[in-house]
């Protein structure tokens, strides 16, 4: 039996077990013919997740492990990331309506805009009524000098500003979220994670609710710091996409700071083929074209010299640091991608209406540039992309041999069948 050891409102105080009580009840409310567990999940389903589009969130653990999912690291007794036990996590399970989902950036997103756009989804729908999802956000307890608690979210004004946030932490994992209500923008942290994909899927997400998208990462050590020869820094892509107006494709703008990405080397390896000039050093730092030079010891280079060297080191800032995931070069390293990713609401700035203007003013401009001898048009950027996707549905996708009889290896070491054609 549990007793308040002061009065509501005196200090901070908090029970996952009466937060998940909560949970379940209304659950039950809905669903009173299930079981608590299962009505609690249902609802979330239904009610909360499905009309957000969080296809990937769950709090079926077995279905988040099976899938591509970060692993659990913790610092051991001298400080270094060692992976943690999962096992442990397995008692969140019985009180997870306190918080114990498993998700992604993507559908993190979703939920941080829906904040953004004071409970409207994308399609002008109300998901939640505007006065309460804001009560939420009214200081009830003090937890800080300029930090409050509201109900289930924290509000700090430290700089003046609120920021609106809430995280939470199990063994081996830390998340949080953030956005700045007045200012327009929404921010998520994800520590961890062994491959984030694509960037441009993230922003273009972002882009297709209108706001302007940024999203940074940092990655394993593969890239050679500008007039180094080691491996310091990983290739740390950056993405942005710029929404466009009348349902145009957003500008899109995706790339590594490294000369290459290691997975076009790879491409590169597996095709027998050499890289141009300029990707690569080997282990004793002489310029290189062989990729397997790459793989004996040799490193990335970053692009254009110092500029892609201080972009990677600003992104190992935000991306590695300021996820808790540490800079690639140091022993706190976790040994995955430390992202950030930022959601910029136009109208926060100026007008959506002069700024969608000015962006297709620049689009015509830089279009319709006088092209340089042999080059048939100029691009924006992300278009070569829009163009190579339109040709591989058309045409297929080539796959290097050496990659195919990987596959296929693999595929009969599973009892799998390749649903490739040609």
């Amino acid at each position: 039996k549990m007793q308040p050891t002061s009065k509501f409102g005196e200090m901070f105080q908090y029970s996952n077990v009466m937060a998940a009580a909560a949970g379940f009840v209304a659950g039950h409310v809905l669903y009173p013919k299930l079981e608590l567990g299962g009505a609690y999940d249902k609802a979330m389903q239904t009610y909360v997740l499905d009309p957000l589009g969080m296809k990937a969130t769950t709090f079926d653990y077995a279905r988040a492990l099976r899938g591509n999912h970060a692993m659990p690291h913790s610092p051991d007794v001298d400080g270094k990331p060692a992976k943690a036990l999962m096992e442990m996590n397995y008692s969140a399970i019985p009180v997870r309506p306190a918080g114990a989902a498993w998700s992604n950036v993507h559908d993190m997103l979703r939920y941080v805009q829906m904040e953004l756009a004071d409970g409207k989804l994308p399609d002008g729908k109300t998901y939640i009524a505007k006065e309460p999802l804001l009560a939420r956000r009214a200081p009830q307890v003090a937890i800080g000098k300029d930090t409050t608690y509201g109900m289930g979210l924290m509000v700090n004004t430290h700089y003046g500003i609120p920021v609106v946030h809430h995280g939470g932490d199990l063994i081996g994992y830390h998340s949080d979220m953030m956005w700045l209500p007045e200012q327009g923008v929404g921010a998520v942290i994800l520590q961890d994670s062994p491959h984030v994909g694509r960037m441009a899927d993230y922003v273009e997400l972002i882009a297709a609710r209108g706001q302007l998208g940024m999203t940074v990462t940092n990655a394993r050590p593969n890239v050679a710091p500008f007039g180094g020869r080691a491996r310091r820094l990983g290739t740390d892509p950056i993405a942005f996409a710029i929404p466009r107006a009348g349902g145009r494709p957003p500008i899109v703008v995706d790339f590594a700071t490294s000369v290459r990405a290691e997975g076009k080397v790879r491409v590169a390896r597996a095709a027998g083929r050499t890289v141009p000039a300029g990707t690569l050093i080997d282990a004793e730092g002489r310029p290189s074209i062989n990729p397997e030079d790459y793989y004996n010891g040799g490193a990335l280079l970053p692009a254009e010299g110092h500029k892609g060297y201080a972009l990677a080191v600003a992104i190992e800032g935000l991306g590695g640091i300021l996820s808790g995931m540490g800079p690639a070069m140091l022993p706190a390293y976790g040994d995955g991608n430390g992202m950030f990713v930022m959601a910029l609401e136009i109208e926060a700035f100026i007008s959506v209406e002069h700024y969608m203007g000015q962006v297709e003013e620049m689009a015509q401009a830089l279009e319709s540039t006088p092209t340089a001898p042999g080059i048939e048009r100029v691009l924006l950027p992300g278009q070569p992309e829009l163009l190579s996707a339109e040709r591989r549905r058309r045409e297929g996708i080539p796959i290097a041999e050496a990659t195919m009889s990987e596959l296929r290896e693999l595929a009969a070491e599973l009892g799998a069948t390749l649903p490739v054609h040609g």
